[in-house]
Formats: C-alpha cells, sequence, structure tokens
C-alpha cells in the first residue's frame, strides 16, 4: 500500500512529464484541472478510489484474513523481509530475488490512456520520492495524506 497523496501525485507527475498526451480522463472531462483528477482518481470510479473501497469493504464483510497488507515504504526499505512475508502469507517455498536486478517483460500500451510509463518497472527495487506539494498543492496533499487505513494492519 502507499500514501493516496503519493499515487495522484503519481499519476499528476506522468501527466506533466508528458505534456502532449490528452488522457482518456481529460478526453471524459473536458478542461480539467489538478484538483477534479484527484478528485477521480480518488472516487468511486477512479482507480485509487475503486481499490480502497474494494479494501475497505472486504475487511468489513470480514475477509481481513485474507489480506497482506505490504507498505510501499517497508517494501523498499527492505524487500527481502517484505518479500518474506509475502511467502509466508501464501505458505509458498522461499525463492532468491535480486533487488538491484529487476527486468520487465511485459509490455503495456500505455498510450492508450494517455499516460506514456504508466506500467514502467524501475530496475531495482528503491523508493522514489517526489515533492507531493509540487504536483497537486497542499490542500490536496493534506487532503489525501489522511486517507492511510491500513496501517492498523501492517
Amino acid at each position: 500500500m502507499r500514501n493516496p497523496a503519493e499515487i495522484v501525485t503519481s499519476f499528476e507527475r506522468l501527466r506533466s512529464n508528458n505534456p502532449l498526451f490528452s488522457t482518456s480522463l481529460d478526453r471524459s472531462m473536458g478542461a480539467s484541472s489538478i484538483a477534479n483528477r484527484a478528485f477521480f482518481y480518488a472516487g468511486p470510479d477512479g482507480p485509487l478510489g475503486r481499490a480502497h473501497t474494494s479494501i475497505k469493504d472486504a475487511i468489513t464483510m470480514g475477509y481481513l484474513d485474507r489480506f497482506l497488507f505490504v507498505d510501499y515504504n517497508r517494501f523498499c526499505g527492505n524487500p527481502k523481509s517484505q518479500t518474506q512475508r509475502i511467502y509466508d502469507f501464501f505458505e509458498l517455498p522461499e525463492f532468491e530475488h535480486n533487488f538491484k536486478k529487476i527486468e520487465q517483460h511485459e509490455i503495456y500500451n500505455d498510450h492508450g490512456v494517455g499516460l506514456p510509463d504508466l506500467h514502467k518497472i524501475k530496475s531495482e527495487v528503491s523508493k522514489t520520492s517526489v515533492n507531493c506539494v509540487k504536483y497537486i498543492g497542499l490542500d490536496l496533499f493534506e487532503q489525501y495524506n489522511r486517507e492511510i487505513f491500513w496501517n492498523a494492519w501492517i
């Protein structure tokens, strides 16, 4: 799981890195602002909102025992121990990973949604630190930074 403000920032950063592309969101909303886009991302039809709503619903329905929350910062800080947690949770045999040499074999058509590199994977596990306020402003950062509900289960 990753801080919702950082997820919204990630979408906005991709948009700003590709200013000549029109996203499917832009085409559906017409003229949009950062606040409108953030509201969409985190809203019931947005990628962040749908994911959070589904997770909260599953927890409420009593399926918490089927979830393993892996925090982005903890994973980037110690990928080996977090990967061990995943193997333990799924009762899988361990596999040795090289977290400094990751290869992406899948190719996605990110141009279809208008955000090139949306599914690009970095070549090593490392935290991406971005100044959220620079991309989404202080008000939106504070609003979406409060939406961290999974800390109790990490």
